[in-house]
């Protein structure tokens, strides 16, 4: 039928589909599949809330080889690529690194803006609407009219050669439509990307004069990372298929449920974060320095690319991915009557709170210390303290606390309450935490090493590579923050009774299940790269152990105390490391007699239990296949079972 919020579509029998010019995709989607008493394999869901079928499109490796009959996808493509050829003669080294920062500002700036525009107004639709459409003969001028795509457009979109038996052009709905022509023009943006990053990084190949044993040990790394950038790339295309990759979930969606393992469960966003490893290996292939600079920016974009553009439209797009509702519910009951814009470091400062006014008295003493003529040893002697009263002296508390209840009971015998005993324990925690960090970067600042011994482009790489590590650390406490909440950063459930008893492992959860003994200390590197100084390093590793150690003997005894069994023994990106391993093993059963040997070794050269254990794991898992084959034969014979998710 028709709409008075847009125009509308003449479906392949005569239906009129509605295009509405707002509303959240979300909300259509949601409304249709509410009322929907079965999903239709294969089908889609537009803007509109109306099914339509998705036909099989090709995936980006399909496109760029030769079916027997020209394709658009094949012709952009290979058109992209032989124009590279030219440009790799015509061009300076110079020339290149601009067409290659052109070609990523198109993809990030240029492809981020129209996504951004596409999942909050429907733009690339509507536009698909305004001047690729024509309203269809005898339908009047009216504001519901009825509307075809132009002849030329049917033209285009038929070079496609998708199967004529799922796919009509003339009579598709608006949504794919739009998207199949969006395919075409992002095709475009990535391969000129892609294949310009490939001219720019042989332009600035620095040809060795002569191979040390720390070159080739650099091209073999940067080969590593190429192959690992390839396995993750493709695993991640595995599951998300070219509907995702060319973000056709910004049109329309699909009627379909996914299995995030695997790569998914190693690593958040691999597209984005892991998928890039290729640019730091090309860097150590080529040798070049800047080749690694403008790798570093070019990722940095390509994070903020995800940071603005399709985290926002995967928050509104699936609200329901949350898998803990009732626990965040409770959770934010908690935080609401416990917690009234605490200081978290000095975020919620406040001068007239005497707390919030002698942390900044702390922190001015401690950075003031810089400007006197203070030996070494005082600024490192002074961050271990820190660290030693946030690590020892409150792990002590907390143990005591979840013991026999000594923290909160203290309180209690001088006519104080339980609220209040919670409310000045906050503030011890966020002082120590806090001035440890100011009195670990003042250290840091205090020993560090002058850059007489490094050549400039290595004393700024160290530099990007601490800063890196840096902005890895504050990205974990972030996303900690985001799922525990001000309830689980202050250790809440030690203190309150009222804690849900069912452990949900979301967010940054998934992967590790305890990121600060992790990325969590990664900043502690960062620092101790950039001051170049082997003490501060020294000082880093004893913080992971000593973090390592509270993580043990306070915080583990607790969490078994309280949720027993419910705690996951192995983290995600251990399970889904062994479901890899495990499928290698299975469709390579001369991997298993490597296995076997590995295991004779670990257990005549006495290795520990936890070694040895893991390796008869694999073997358990490979029996069944040794007892079936045997490993002389090719893995061809092998006929790999299918595993149910």
């Amino acid at each position: 039928g028709g709409s008075k919020d847009g125009k509308s579509w003449r479906g392949s029998s005569g239906d009129r589909v509605a295009l509405p010019s707002h509303g959240s995709l979300a909300e259509h989607v949601s409304e249709a599949l509410s009322s929907s008493s079965s999903i239709v394999e294969g089908s889609a869901i537009g803007p509109d809330g109306m099914r339509f079928f998705k036909p099989q499109t090709p995936s980006p490796m399909q496109s760029i080889k030769w079916s027997g009959q020209l394709t658009l996808p094949f012709c952009i493509q290979w058109s992209v690529i032989l124009m590279h050829f030219v440009l790799l003669y015509l061009l300076s080294p110079t020339a290149s690194l601009v067409y290659f920062l052109l070609a990523r500002a198109a993809y990030n700036g240029g492809i981020g803006i129209l996504l951004r525009l596409q999942s909050d107004h429907h733009s690339i639709t509507n536009w698909y609407m305004k001047f690729c459409t024509r309203p269809v003969a005898g339908s009047g001028a009216s504001e519901g009219e009825e509307r075809e795509p132009l002849p030329a457009v049917v033209s285009v979109l038929r070079f496609y050669r998708l199967d004529p038996t799922e796919y009509d052009p003339a009579t598709a709905h608006p949504s794919l439509n739009a998207w199949l022509l969006f395919r075409a023009v992002v095709d475009v943006i990535l391969y000129s990307d892609s294949i310009g990053y490939g001219l720019f990084v042989l332009k600035f190949f620095e040809t060795p004069e002569h191979f040390s044993p720390l070159l080739i040990a650099s091209y073999i790394l940067g080969l590593i990372l190429c192959a690992f950038t390839w396995w993750a790339k493709s695993d991640a295309y595995r599951v998300v298929k070219d509907f995702a990759w060319y973000w056709g979930d910004f049109f329309f969606l699909l009627e379909q449920k996914l299995t995030f393992d695997r790569v998914f469960g190693m690593f958040p966003h691999p597209m984005y974060t892991v998928g890039y490893s290729f640019y730091y290996g090309l860097s150590l292939i080529s040798q070049s320095y800047t080749v690694l600079y403008v790798s570093m920016l070019a990722h940095f974009a390509q994070m903020l690319f995800l940071v603005y553009a399709e985290n926002p439209h995967i928050e509104k797009t699936y609200p329901s991915m949350c898998e803990n509702p009732e626990g965040e519910a409770k959770r934010r009951r908690i935080e609401a009557r416990y917690f009234r814009k605490d200081l978290l470091f000095f975020k919620n400062f406040n001068p007239f709170r005497s707390s919030d006014l002698f942390l900044l008295i702390m922190a001015f003493y401690v950075v003031i210390q810089v400007f006197f003529d203070l030996p070494q040893m005082f600024f490192f002697l002074q961050a271990l303290s820190w660290r030693l009263i946030q690590s020892v002296f409150l792990g002590y508390i907390l143990h005591r606390q979840s013991s026999d209840g000594n923290f909160v009971r203290s309180f209690l015998a001088r006519g104080c309450t339980r609220h209040e005993a919670f409310e000045n324990w906050k503030r011890i925690y966020n002082l120590t935490l806090t001035v440890t960090w100011i009195a670990y970067i003042v250290c840091a600042w205090a020993l560090r090493e002058s850059n007489e011994g490094y050549s400039w482009q290595a004393y700024m790489t160290m530099q990007l590579f601490g800063l890196c590590l840096v902005a890895l650390n504050i990205w974990t406490a972030q996303s900690t923050y985001e799922v525990v909440g001000e309830f689980g950063w202050f250790y809440g459930d030690f203190f309150i009774s009222e804690a849900p008893k069912q452990l949900y492992y979301t967010g940054i959860y998934r992967y590790l299940n305890n990121p600060e003994l992790y990325t969590g200390c990664a900043a502690y590197y960062g620092v101790a790269l950039m001051s170049g100084s082997w003490k501060m390093f020294a000082l880093a590793l004893l913080t992971q152990a000593l973090i390592l150690l509270f993580n043990r003997y306070v915080e583990l005894p607790h969490m078994r105390k309280l949720y027993g069994d419910k705690i996951r023994s192995e983290s995600g990106i251990a399970v889904a490391f062994k479901d890899v391993v495990s499928e290698v093993i299975e469709t390579n059963p001369e991997t298993m007699s490597l296995v076997r040997r590995l295991a004779r070794f670990a257990d005549s050269k006495g290795l520990g239990t936890r070694a040895r254990e893991e390796l008869e794991l694999l073997l358990d898992q490979g029996n069944e296949l040794l007892d079936r084959f045997d490993i002389k034969k090719s893995p061809k014979a092998h006929t790999r079972k299918t595993k149910q998710s």
